[in-house]
């Protein structure tokens, strides 16, 4: 059925210019490695399901679901859709881009967030869970118990009430964030002209966009802004305050553990202190492996929440600049891979650099020191 054309009134209130040429071009190039991503992420997280947390791959999953539809549909919208014009000659499909537009953003933003969250769990509420595959069978028992029993009184713990606090407050607002979008999307709508405010890409000088309800747009976009900013600053917080914490609580013990003497004759040697010495000590390797895993996962958590802000102060100002979130959307399904081992190779190209600078020089047991860290922290 042919969609009605909006009177004159609707028509001025929802007058605007849109970059139909630069919105056309960057969906064409970034929806090939949209479709890349996507295939590459779900071949290994789906292979992952026995091995890692459910809800860490199931949001991982999601994400990059998600982030494909909302490109995938984009890029139809502005090349097959924009030339035959199908906003005029089919009504249904305003209600599909629209539910599009704002269904899909926010939940694989929601995904992001979770995915973030309980990547963070995994090292700082349950630390080193993993930690037995590099231990003799004979020992997991004991390490185990002395690593549970290290962090429970730290402040590093996360407690489950706040846990639970979070999920549901998250919950509740993507409930009310998707009733919204649900809303515009069914909701009457006629189409009004636009004009390319770049270049033209099909030479029709008119296209038509589809009329969206002005209330509902707005409380989608406050709760869409809320969703993406403070939750995902109180993410990079837990990142970053406990990394701070960790770090400090561990250069004590990192300068004491090696000290130089110098003998009678100006020669210098390194006395290595006994705090190495200790029973439940796992390998260098493991320790090493653990130190760069937690520090790795927050370089990529707090730089793909910093993108995300950036993204929407920019949006904010320029509202014809929305193309933006799909570079956004992309860039976070490259971060989410990063942290998993398959996509340690995209890891080493995207922070090949931040990785020799943030790279610990520690070689010690983990336990042992964060061991120490814990007490530290924890009497403080």
């Amino acid at each position: 059925m042919k969609s009605e054309i909006c009177s004159n009134d609707v028509s001025q209130s929802h007058a605007f210019t849109k970059y139909l040429g630069t919105l056309l071009s960057v969906n064409v190039f970034l929806f090939p490695f949209q479709t890349l991503l996507c295939v590459y992420s779900l071949y290994h997280l789906i292979r992952l399901q026995k091995q890692a947390s459910k809800l860490l791959v199931y949001s991982a999953i999601l994400y990059h679901v998600f982030a494909w539809i909302y490109n995938a549909q984009t890029a139809i919208s502005y090349s097959v859709g924009l030339k035959y014009m199908w906003t005029l000659h089919w009504s249904g499909f305003c209600v599909l881009t629209k539910l599009n537009d704002f269904l899909s953003p926010v939940l694989f933003y929601a995904m992001g967030i979770v995915f973030w969250k309980k990547k963070k769990k995994a090292y700082f509420f349950a630390p080193f869970q993993y930690s037995f595959f590099f231990i003799k069978k004979k020992k997991k028992k004991t390490y185990t118990q002395k690593i549970v029993a290290v962090f429970e009184p730290s402040t590093l713990r996360i407690s489950k009430l706040k846990i639970v606090i979070f999920y549901v407050l998250l919950a509740l607002l993507i409930t009310f964030t998707v009733c919204c979008a649900v809303l515009i999307s069914v909701g009457h709508s006629c189409v009004f002209e636009v004009q390319s405010g770049d270049f033209d890409p099909y030479g029709e000088k008119v296209y038509y966009g589809c009329s969206r309800n002005g209330f509902l747009t707005m409380l989608l976009t406050f709760s869409g802004a809320v969703l993406i900013f403070v939750f995902n600053t109180v993410i990079a917080w837990m990142y970053l305050s406990r990394l701070v914490g960790i770090s400090r609580a561990l250069d004590p013990f990192n300068s004491v553990s090696q000290t130089i003497s110098t003998d009678k004759k100006g020669q210098t040697s390194d006395i290595t202190s006994k705090v190495e010495a200790n029973e439940y000590a796992p390998s260098s390797y493991t320790s090493r492996f653990e130190i760069e895993q937690i520090r790795k996962s927050s370089l990529i958590a707090v730089t793909s929440i910093l993108g995300s802000f950036v993204m929407l102060v920019i949006i904010a100002i320029w509202s014809n600049l929305g193309f933006l979130m799909l570079f956004d959307g992309f860039a976070n399904g490259v971060f989410i891979s990063c942290s998993f081992a398959f996509g340690n190779s995209i890891y080493s190209v995207v922070f090949g650099c931040c990785d020799r600078v943030f790279r610990p020089s520690d070689r010690r047991s983990t336990v042992e020191l964060f061991h120490r860290a814990a007490s530290a922290t924890s009497s403080a």
